[in-house]
């Protein structure tokens, strides 16, 4: 997975907008198929109503992760917390 996998200290953003998620996906050249993974089953409500209308965009808690949500999606990202 060079280049897909991604560890970021949180997913808190600015703004809930899905224009504004796009934007960044493309700003950090991750792929438009992204799979965030974090240790919480709850994840900062501005993540959840920006993907909730990207059907390209999951969130998913790491005690949920499996290979086969990894190969679906062509970009990675983890919090810290996640990786640990």
């Amino acid at each position: 997975m060079q280049d897909d996998l991604h560890v970021v200290d949180n997913f808190d953003l600015s703004s809930d907008d899905p224009e504004d998620l796009l934007d960044l996906v493309r700003t950090r050249n991750w792929s438009p198929s992204v799979l965030f993974v974090d240790t919480e089953d709850t994840f900062p409500l501005s993540i959840t109503t920006a993907s909730d209308k990207l059907g390209h965009m999951n969130l998913m808690p790491v005690h949920g992760l499996n290979v086969y949500s990894m190969v679906k999606h062509h970009t990675l990202v983890l919090t810290k917390r996640a990786v640990e």
